[in-house]
Parts: structure tokens; C-alpha cells; sequence
């Protein structure tokens, strides 16, 4: 089964996790100090916990989008060797400098309470890195170079925008 195998075996074992996590939860109240159990947690109020929802999920969305922007650079990738998959995540240390940058910045923004920015600003920088590449790769026939070319024209620009961004802040 190979990959499929791996990914069969990998999803198995999270849903079994997860269902013995609640069982656990729900069942061994008194074994761990720290399990609620069924009845608090059913009765517990909804609505504080709203604020960290709005807060988390562009965050959380934010993250999946950088992900399926790596699995699009990946698949272009493919297209053109085997090999330049692996080789791009071996040589992805380069974009590590902006990522950093960008990740300082945006805790930054995010901790000032916008979380909705650092989405907004991933968007486009998820379909831009995206529709660059396949430019750089399909049209003007780069290869690997042009997937790094975008990847860190998207990099850098992110990290100005948001750096930019971070400065206009108002503290008080």
C-alpha cells in the first residue's frame, strides 16, 4: 500500500487517539484531577469561550493555508523531478531567515489582538507564492529556481507589508 498504507495507518491512529481521549475524559473522572467529566463539561457556558474562538480560528486557518501552500509548491515541484521535492525541503533553510521574520512580526500583531491580518496577509501570500510558481516553472520554464524565486519574493514581501503593519500598531 505504500503512501496510501502510511496515510491509512496515520488517520486510523488519530481517530483511535482521539476516541479514547474523550473516553478517558468522560469516564476517569476521579483517576485524574484534571478530567471534568461528561456533566461539566456539558454544562459548561458556552459564550466565554467565543472570544478565544474569534481570536484562534484566523490563526488556525491562517496556518492550514501556509500548509497547502507547501503542498502546492510540492506538487509543482513534482512535475518537474522526483527529486526536487526533497531537495526543496533540504534547501528550505533558506527561506527560514523571513519565516522567522515574518513569525516575530506577526506574533507581535497577533498579540496586539489582530489575528485577522496575519490571515488576510497569508492569503495572499498563499496565492501569490502559488500563482508565481506555476508562472516561473509552466511559463518561463525556471525549474527549481523559479519555485525559489517565489517562494522567497513571497517571503520577503509578507515580512515587509507586515513589518509595516507592526509599526502603525498603536500602544498604549
Amino acid at each position: 500500500m505504500e503512501i496510501a498504507g502510511a496515510v491509512l495507518g496515520t488517520t486510523i491512529a488519530e481517530y483511535v487517539g482521539a476516541i479514547y481521549l474523550i473516553y478517558i475524559t468522560i469516564t476517569k473522572k476521579d483517576k485524574f484531577f484534571t478530567s471534568p467529566g461528561l456533566k461539566r463539561i456539558l454544562g459548561t457556558k458556552f459564550r466565554p469561550y467565543l472570544k478565544s474562538i474569534k481570536l484562534g480560528l484566523p490563526t488556525a486557518c491562517e496556518d492550514l493555508l501556509w500548509n497547502l501552500g507547501n503542498l502546492c509548491i510540492i506538487r509543482i515541484l513534482n512535475t518537474i523531478d522526483e527529486r526536487a521535492a526533497g531537495i526543496y525541503s533540504m534547501v528550505l533553510t533558506v527561506e527560514i531567515l523571513f519565516v522567522v521574520v515574518i513569525g516575530a512580526i506577526g506574533s507581535g500583531i497577533r498579540g496586539y489582538g489582530d489575528t485577522k491580518w496575519m490571515f488576510f496577509t497569508q492569503v495572499l501570500g498563499t496565492v501569490g507564492v502559488v500563482a508565481l510558481a506555476c508562472l516561473c516553472v509552466f511559463v518561463l520554464k525556471l525549474g527549481m529556481t523559479g519555485v525559489f524565486i517565489a517562494v522567497l519574493c513571497d517571503k520577503a514581501i509578507q515580512a515587509v507589508i507586515n513589518f509595516i503593519r507592526f509599526l502603525r500598531i498603536k500602544f498604549y
